[in-house]
Parts: C-alpha cells; structure tokens; sequence
C-alpha cells in the first residue's frame, strides 16, 4: 500500500509541472574513466537443481517401422503408426523416464510433470500423426485436459506439440503428434480470472502497441554512434545473472558466434548478451517475471506454470535494424517458457496477453511483433546528481549512462535541510527534493527555487531513508564515493563477461566512474527508468 505522501505527490508533480522553469545547461563529457583493478572473474551463477520429479519406471525399446501400420510399445507407453506414416522404413528407439541434459533439466516447467520420453529420431518426415497414450506417473482427473511439451533443438525450449486429454482412470493421456524427441507431459495451465489479475487491460492483438506511436517517437531510437560496445555494456549495463531473480527467467543466450555468412568475418565470442539489458529493462524484466507466475498456475500444485523467456536483450553483432533500441541493451525480446503451441488462436491469445502483462511491469513501449515474440523497450537510463558547488550552491547534474555524457544545470540555492532529504525523478523528466522539516512536515521543492514549497502533509521521517544497497533489479545501484558517483554491482564483483572484442578474457573496469568533478560534491542520486514506472528504483548515499 502507498503511504499518504506518495499519494499526495501526483498532485504535486502536477503544480510542479506549472510552475517548471528549465535550467539552463552545459553539455560536457565524461573525463576519462580511472584505472581501476578487477579481481578475477567468480564463476557465474548456477541455477538451483530442478524440484524432484516424479518417474515412472525406466523402459526402452528399439523398432523399425515400415510403411504398414505398427505399434511400438516400451512400458506403458504405445506408439501406434498408421499405414502410410513413413517413408521406406525408420528404426524407432522408444524410452520411458530418460536422462536429460542440463539444459532441459533447467528448462522444465516450473509445475509438476507428469511423465517423460524420448522417441527417436526427432523428425522422422511423418506424413500423417501417430497417436501416443503415455503412462502418468501421478493419476488426474478423468478427461482432465493436459498437454505435451517436445524439447524444440534450435529454440532450446520446450514447446507445446500437443493437447490431449487424461483416459477415464486418469492413469494415461493420448496425444495425436508429428513431433517426437524428448516430451514431457503436463497438465494444461489455468489463466488466473482477470478480476484477479494484477494486471488490468486486454489483450494486445498482433502488431498492437502501447502507446499506439513509433518506438523511436517513445523511447527514442540508437543513432550509429551511439551503439554501445561489448565491453562498456558489460561494464555499464545491469547483468541479470546477478539478479536474485535469475531463476524466475529463462534466457536463450545462443550467440557463442555468429551464424554463417557473418562467421567469415565476425569469430568473436557474442555469447550471455542476452543476459544484458539497461537498468530500466532490467527492473521491468524483474517485475514481468512476477506477473507472468502469477498470471498462469498449475491445475496440480497452485504455483506458476510458465517463466518469462528473453530470447534477445543488448545486441554487439547488430542483428537488428540498424537503430534499434537492443544496440543499448533497452530492448527485450520476450516469449514464454514452455513455449505455447504455435497453431494461431493459441499462440495469439498467450503472447496477447504477455504483452499487456509487459506494460503492466513498466516497459515504455511494447510491441506485439508478430507470432513469434514481443518486444519490449524502455527510454534510456539516465542519472540525477544532486551536488553542492564549491560557493556552497545547489546543482542538478544529469549523466547519460550509455555514453556517461554530462549536464549540469544552473547553481541556485536550495532551502531545505540535506540531512533529511533525497532527490526524486518524476514524470515529465522533473526533479525535486522531498524534505522533512521540523514538526514532521514534509516539503516538496523543485532544484530551480521557483516552486512554492508544499508542507502541509505530516510524514514520518523514517520515509526518507533509502536502503543504497537497493537497486531495481537487484544488480546495480548507485554509490557516492570519494566525491564521484559509481555504478556498481550490488554483490560486490564484476560483471561476468566472457570475450572482449579482441579475444581477450573481458575485464570490465569495476565500479564505474559515472561522474566526478572538481568543485563540485555529490550528496544524493537517483535513477530515471522510464515514465511507465517512475518509481522503480531509488538509490541513494551521502559521504
């Protein structure tokens, strides 16, 4: 629940946007950055092992089939191959409860499974379906509803390749399928009701937008010279492998090189950019991760049913329109994991409604793209800096973190106690400074003086103290150290890169020097992330 003050503050916001002069400003660059050693590089994050599933017992059997109608049967599993369903002959191996890789052990549905197989080859060219009644190694409901998830190679997720229905024991499923390889059997998710959604609003239908304006009119587009590198996006960018929330989001993370033609000119390592993103993405990711497991339950157990899946995030190989927000790591590319079944109505229904979850956790523009994917972006990070001039004045300073550009605007004069206060980024790019005076009131100022002061609300003090060790996505937050302003990792080490665009091992610069200044000492900071969530992150620390 918002405090009083919070829900006073959007009027305030309104009269201050009244009564709003710009500062004037002086564009200035970064000073270089400082040497700074980084001890070695941790291992990255392992994700916790999967929940124990329930197996039935193992069973494997091998078969060749010709063009003649066969069953194949390997425990209580049957393939039934109609007459017609191959070509010449094909050698069936046929296995309950098999073995899998890391990768789909990690990938499993986070509800409860119901059974796994492995029927090979993976594309045998069948022309006509097979029909699979597969063991469950937990009984449901008769005639409940569930589905079939094959391990997609290429996508590195399971898909939904088929909807079949429990037998009258609830004992079985059968499933009319073209795809086999390794299946696991669940039962069909429920939508929370929308009355109970925490997320309002309908569907977005394909190529519908929030707002219905270009992406380049809402967030602003990536000018050539603006594409970040590899090795500043890991040293700047939030990496969501230092998230506590990396388990609630599946990545695809395939680019360890590029593809062919690209190959012949580009061997550099590309991989874990997915894992990338700008503070502002970062913090909305974490939220949409939220409502996507609250979104859709399993019928079994209550809990989630599907993570969020960030198939693109920063982007160095440039892949992607040439200014496209991925070439500073404000754009994401999402889809859901398992990934629904690709027939139309299914597939628009679940990514229609992934989309309007993504405005929901604060993304600046989403896009349903096309039937493949949403994408989501968010306006630039940018920094306020709050800091005293050497003639004891008040200065407002802005820092682009893509680039670390510098603004400072106009000294003036600030009323209000520092010790008791913090600086706020508001709609509308304004900037104020909350203060708790004597008695308990709270004063709202604007940085230019010209903005009467509002004190009529009593709060507690208590309200003004920001944890610096918080940040949105639980990666970076803002330090003021040594009269500079740092960015750094919340867990105390550098960013987990792989190669640098040499080749070298990456050693990001750790922290990073955001702004520091002769003359001029920083007392507090605050990350602008967007217009849809204002208040997503507030970092802040005094020397």
């Amino acid at each position: 629940m918002q405090s009083s003050h919070h829900r006073l503050l959007g009027l305030w916001s309104l009269l201050l946007a009244l009564a709003w002069g710009g500062c004037a400003t002086a564009e200035m660059e970064q000073p270089a950055l400082p040497a700074v050693m980084a001890p070695a590089l941790p291992e990255p994050v392992v994700q916790p092992p999967a929940v124990a599933r329930e197996d039935l017992p193992p069973s494997q059997v091998t078969a060749t089939v010709g063009a003649a109608a066969a069953t194949v049967v390997s425990g209580g599993l049957t393939m039934t191959v109609p007459p017609g369903a191959v070509e010449g002959s094909v050698v069936f191996k046929v296995s309950v409860s098999p073995t899998l890789t890391a990768k789909q052990t990690q990938a499993l549905p986070p509800g409860k499974t119901l059974g796994r197989f492995r029927i090979t080859p993976w594309d045998p060219g069948l022309q006509k379906t097979v029909r699979l009644e597969l063991p469950l190694a937990t009984p449901v409901e008769p005639g409940a509803a569930v589905e079939l998830l094959g391990w997609h190679p290429s996508m590195d997720s399971y898909l939904v390749v088929g909807i079949g229905e429990a037998t009258r024991d609830g004992k079985r499923a059968n499933f009319w399928v073209r795809q086999l390889g390794d299946l696991v059997v669940r039962a069909q998710p429920v939508a929370v009701e929308r009355e109970l959604s925490s997320c309002k609003g309908g569907n977005l239908a394909p190529r519908g937008s929030v707002p219905q304006r270009t992406e380049a009119d809402v967030v602003g587009d990536v000018a050539l010279d603006e594409r970040l590198e590899r090795d500043r996006a890991f040293a700047a960018l939030s990496d969501l492998r230092r998230s506590s929330s990396i388990h609630r989001v599946e990545f695809k993370n395939e680019e360890v090189r590029p593809p062919a033609p690209k190959a012949a000119v580009d061997r550099r390592d590309h991989q874990d950019e997915d894992y990338l993103m700008d503070p502002a993405a970062a913090a909305a990711l974490v939220r949409l991760a939220d409502l996507v497991a609250r979104e859709w339950q399993d019928p079994l157990t209550g809990g989630a049913a599907f993570r969020v899946r960030v198939t693109e995030g920063f982007d160095s190989m440039h892949e992607h329109s040439a200014r496209s927000t991925h070439y500073q790591g404000r754009a994401n590319d999402l889809t859901l994991s398992p990934v629904p079944a690709a027939n139309g109505e299914a597939r628009r229904a679940y990514y229609g409604r992934l989309s309007r979850l993504a405005v929901c956790a604060g993304y600046d523009y989403v896009l349903f793209e096309n039937q493949a994917h949403v994408h989501a972006s968010v306006r630039a990070t940018e920094l306020a800096v709050l800091a005293k001039n050497s003639a004891g004045a008040t200065q407002l300073v802005k820092v682009r973190l893509f680039d670390g550009r510098v603004t400072v605007g106009t000294a003036v004069r600030w009323k209000a106690d520092e010790a008791a206060a913090r600086l706020r980024w508001l709609p509308g790019d304004q900037t104020v400074i909350e203060s708790v005076m004597r008695g308990g009131e709270l004063r709202v100022e604007a940085l230019d003086g010209r903005t009467p002061s509002l004190s009529s609300h009593t709060v507690d003090p208590s309200l003004l103290r920001v944890d610096p060790s918080l940040s949105a996505d639980g990666s970076k937050r803002l330090v003021v150290r040594a009269g500079a302003v740092w960015l750094e990792n919340t867990d105390g080490a550098p960013s987990l890169g792989s190669l640098n665009a040499a080749g070298a091992k990456l050693q990001p610069a750790y922290p990073l020097h955001l702004f520091g200044r002769p003359g001029l000492t920083p007392i507090s900071v605050a990350f602008r992330q967007g217009l849809a969530a204002p208040d997503a992150a507030v970092a802040l620390n005094r020397p």
